[in-house]
């Protein structure tokens, strides 16, 4: 089913698959991005791995289409106001296959011009970056990883993205990183790895959320050796600067002690110390303690467990995938304090339909920047949000206690994929010396819960066509001050293969907002033909 769904083979080459985006942030990422991995590309042409491509994989796509909604404006107080709108979007793929250089860089760029009792124009720009440069083959790397896309400015507005829909709750932000590397190693198995990491967030139209993070970590460890101790250590030294916040840092050590039952299942015992000026003006210390488990038997499953002491309680990072020829299971729980402005990088790890497919998908596959490509087109064109989360991020200017836990599974058929995510996060304040500003759902609220449930059904009707039905939940709410908003999202969409590397695909789209402020439903129609070059 999937690969009846792929828009090329599999297995094609460099030359038959060309891989299918404020503006002031991405005139600067793609350009950097772009030419810091074709010309380190070029200078390591010459050393290419046996049967590595020395073209980059590449892909060029285009969109048209036109909706008409009876509610265009979610904050409306008058009722509901019709609209058409005409929407034109071109995305760029890139992938970088060389040995020294690596990654890949994706960029879109939409708009819309809306046409109802006060005329507008909408754009928006969504860019996914990772490039991994080998300076000095086996000890000096270069990381850059950079996103770009609309987010949710607050967890009780409405996450609605068609841009037909005027959303006042809808932000463009970006995070860029930066990260020098330098690697050893230590004996015949051991290895040493120093890391600096440099990042920035910042919103279009508002300063919460806006962060300077700088992170260094210096780690190292024995190796891996069956039936053998192992033997870790760490040190870490954050700072996180916030533009309306204050300035916070945090330091920890910790050292592991384990045994390698084999080569992929470890147990440790770890304990350290660790310390941050979060909850108090001065630098408080606390000790750190615990165990981690890490168990992969074969390449389909992984079950890691890590129960910490930590200075806010008790932490924890667990972690369950398995596939199966036709479906793929995933499932995280975490209680940590976050890591502002590094905690928005284009990778796995939410599990949403893309991250569930994705792991289904490593046996089509393996390598992962261009199976991100296939990912993103399967859900593109059945008209599913790559990027929609289970549960939205939060823009704040504070370090938050979160607990978040999370399940997708994916299931195909003969003429049938299935994907199904359920989330929760719980998340609350740890510095709170700060007086936050207008905007910031942490200004009052200590503690906010989210809930989220995703499900989509694409259904191959003939060799050309394709039914896809789809739904997204999500609630959010406060107790002290109580407050709540809710979100229902049904879609319906057909599509058709007009040719090769042309889709025209029908949506009808039906959606309901309620919350303590407001409440909002829309029902947008769409008409969208999709191509690449």
């Amino acid at each position: 089913m999937l690969r009846d769904l792929l828009p090329w083979p599999s297995g094609g080459s460099a030359e038959t698959i060309k891989l299918d985006g404020q503006p002031s942030l991405i005139g600067l990422v793609l350009p950097v991005c772009a030419i810091l991995g074709c010309s380190l590309g070029m200078i390591d042409a010459a050393a290419q791995e046996p049967g590595t491509p020395r073209t980059p994989v590449w892909r060029v796509g285009a969109s048209a289409s036109v909706s008409g909604t009876d509610n265009v404006g979610t904050a409306s107080a008058s009722g509901a106001e019709a609209g058409l709108a005409a929407e034109l979007g071109l995305d760029v793929h890139l992938v970088l296959p060389y040995r020294r250089v690596r990654g890949y860089v994706d960029y879109a760029l939409t708009g819309a011009v809306i046409d109802s009792d006060q005329s507008r124009f909408e754009h928006r720009n969504e860019l996914a970056a990772v490039v991994n440069a080998e300076l000095i083959e086996s000890h000096a790397f270069f990381d850059l990883t950079a996103t770009y896309d609309a987010r949710a400015r607050s967890a009780f507005g409405d996450p609605v993205r068609p841009l037909v829909v005027s959303n006042d709750d809808r932000i463009e932000g970006g995070t860029v990183s930066a990260s020098p590397i330098l690697r050893a190693r230590l004996g015949q198995s051991g290895r040493m790895e120093a890391r600096v990491d440099d990042s920035t967030t910042k919103y279009r139209g508002t300063d919460v959320g806006d962060v300077h993070t700088q992170v260094g970590t210096l780690q190292a460890d024995s190796g891996v050796q069956p039936n053998a101790i192992l033997l870790r250590g760490q040190g870490y030294a954050g700072q996180y600067d916030f533009k309306v916040g204050r300035r916070t840092t945090e330091v920890s050590v910790r050292g592991e002690v384990g045994w390698a039952f084999d080569a992929g299942t470890v147990a440790t015992l770890v304990y350290g110390r660790e310390g941050n000026n979060f909850q108090s003006v001065e630098r408080t210390y606390a000790p750190l303690y615990g165990v981690t488990i890490d168990w992969r038997p074969n390449e389909r499953t992984r079950i890691s467990a890590e129960g910490l002491h930590r200075y806010f309680g008790t932490g924890h990072l667990a972690s369950f995938s398995y596939r199966f020829p036709r479906w793929a299971v995933m499932a995280t729980s975490s209680r940590s304090s976050t890591t502002p402005g590094m905690d928005r990088t284009p990778a796995t790890g939410q599990s949403s339909a893309f991250d569930v497919l994705f792991l289904q998908l490593a046996s089509i596959e393996p390598d992962e920047a261009r199976r991100r490509i296939l990912v993103q087109d399967l859900l593109v064109r059945n008209g599913i949000d790559p990027v929609q989360p289970l549960v939205s991020g939060l823009a704040t200017s504070s370090v938050l206690l979160t607990e978040r836990h999370e399940l997708a599974v994916s299931w195909t058929g003969v003429r049938d994929t299935v994907t199904f995510g359920v989330g929760r996060a719980d998340s609350e304040r740890l510095d709170t010396l700060v007086s936050l500003t207008l905007g910031d759902d942490f200004r009052v609220a200590d503690r906010v819960e989210q809930f989220g449930a995703q499900f989509a059904w694409m259904r191959r009707l003939t060799p050309l066509d394709t039914a896809t039905l789809s739904a997204y939940w999500t609630r959010a709410e406060t107790k002290l001050p109580p407050a709540q908003a809710t979100t229902h999202n049904l879609q319906v969409q057909w599509t058709r293969a007009v040719s090769p590397r042309s889709t025209i695909a029908f949506t009808l789209l039906h959606q309901t907002f309620d919350s303590t402020t407001a409440d909002y439903k829309t029902n947008v129609l769409t008409c969208t033909w999709r191509t690449a070059f």
